[in-house]
């Protein structure tokens, strides 16, 4: 007698059993199935990513970064007829082209990552009813009425701009080159699209005009678009690969360097980003026992402490775009390195938190600027201490460093 065929549901739900509980929920909610509400239109789709073969072979590419042989290369593709998900997922045809900015398809594939509080915000913002991650397949409903944005448009790809500045910068500014080779090669401006209700800080949509060179952008606000012109960037950036596309990160910085003239100052700033305004709680940023210890050794080099969110705009952009030295914690205040012509800067780091090498990856590789990193030791009970001997010591070493300008090599 042959051997009855395992049940698939049970060899999921063995699967499951058997791993640490966050991997669990995560996979139970990748697993689920919810129903398509009425007055929707459910859609059966395959997983498909922007860096396909099938759409990057007719890509359009910057060949500005040519001298760099270890950049991305960038540009962007067309798509025809496409509908915008509230999170910038694109349906093109019969696929669904997950971003692969920020959120890389494979955890949709069954891979490791993504939490399960994330999951379900995706799942629940785009309508994603049901995920095959086998068959590489998904349901997914857009409303029956769909409202149409004015072709030609550009998707900046990317669906943390509404988080902070370091997303704001190395997910969104960095494809402003390759918008401004889409309205090029249009011999017309596209109406740039981003995901989220709107810029959370003052100073962000006054940068993104000068980086962009156009109109404010169109938000999504967690709807669903129908686009019969659509251009898609390419990746730009893999943090996990320890890639960037570095002729788009020279040519932003030349680009803003341009832009913020007005700005610019005989007298060079040096700057401490003080954290004193985070929110972000001891479980993602520690507190330290000798903050002003730290404080005042700087001082005794020039060094300014900055609370950035306190900052109006013209101030904001004065301080960084004359800043020789930036300081400060790993976090998204770093990443206004790029404002400034010839910037070093020192990221301090604490184990045990966060501590993503995409912001080297943009100031360092990107960006080419002098840097350094200095690990303090592990904190104790949520207190840690700066070594000031060891920041100050980097400090001194990058000023008298030779800073060279953002190009490309000759």
């Amino acid at each position: 007698m042959s051997e009855q065929a395992a049940d698939p549901a049970q060899a999921v739900a063995d699967l499951i059993n058997g791993l640490p509980e966050a991997r669990r929920r995560r996979l139970r909610r990748l697993f689920a199935q919810t129903e398509v509400p009425a007055g929707r239109v459910g859609m059966e789709l395959q997983i498909g990513r922007i860096d396909d073969f099938g759409l990057t072979k007719n890509a359009i590419l910057s060949l500005t970064d040519i001298c760099w042989p270890d950049s991305i290369r960038y540009g962007f593709v067309e798509i025809r007829d496409a509908i915008v998900t509230p999170f910038g997922f694109v349906i093109a045809g019969n696929q669904l082209i997950f971003n692969t900015q920020i959120l890389p398809g494979g955890w949709m594939r069954g891979a490791d990552g993504g939490a399960p509080e994330l999951i379900e915000r995706i799942f629940g913002h785009n309508f994603i009813h049901r995920l095959d991650i086998w068959n590489e397949s998904c349901l997914l409903s857009v409303p029956e009425d769909l409202p149409e944005i004015a072709e030609p448009a550009f998707l900046f790809n990317s669906r943390l701009t509404c988080f902070n500045f370091a997303h704001f910068v190395h997910d969104t500014l960095i494809q402003a080159p390759t918008f401004r080779d889409c309205c090029e090669y249009l011999r017309q401006e596209a109406t740039p699209i981003l995901v989220g209700p709107g810029f959370p800080h003052p100073v962000m949509p006054e940068i993104f005009r000068r980086a962009a060179g156009s109109a404010a952008p169109f938000f999504l606000r967690n709807r669903f678009f129908r686009v019969r012109r659509l251009f898609v960037p390419t990746t730009h950036f893999r943090p996990s690969n320890d890639a960037i596309a570095r002729g788009a990160v020279v040519r932003l910085a030349q680009t803003l360097s341009a832009s913020l003239q007005e700005f610019h100052a005989p007298t060079k700033r040096r700057l401490f980003i003080s954290r004193e305004d985070s929110g972000r709680g001891e479980d993602r940023e520690p507190r330290f026992a000798n903050a002003q210890a730290l404080q005042d050794a700087l001082s005794k080099l020039g060094v300014e402490p900055v609370v950035v969110s306190r900052l109006g705009v013209e101030e904001y952009l004065r301080s960084f775009v004359n800043a020789e030295l930036i300081v400060g914690l790993h976090g998204a205040g770093l990443t206004n390195v790029l404002l400034s012509d010839q910037p070093r800067v020192v990221e301090i780091t604490v184990p045990g938190y966060p501590d993503w090498r995409s912001l080297a990856l943009f100031i360092e590789t990107g960006m080419g600027a002098p840097f350094r990193r200095v690990r303090m030791a592990a904190p104790a009970g949520g207190v840690a201490e700066y070594d000031v001997a060891r920041i100050v010591e980097a400090c001194e070493a990058l000023l008298t460093a030779p800073c060279p300008p953002v190009a490309p090599p000759l």
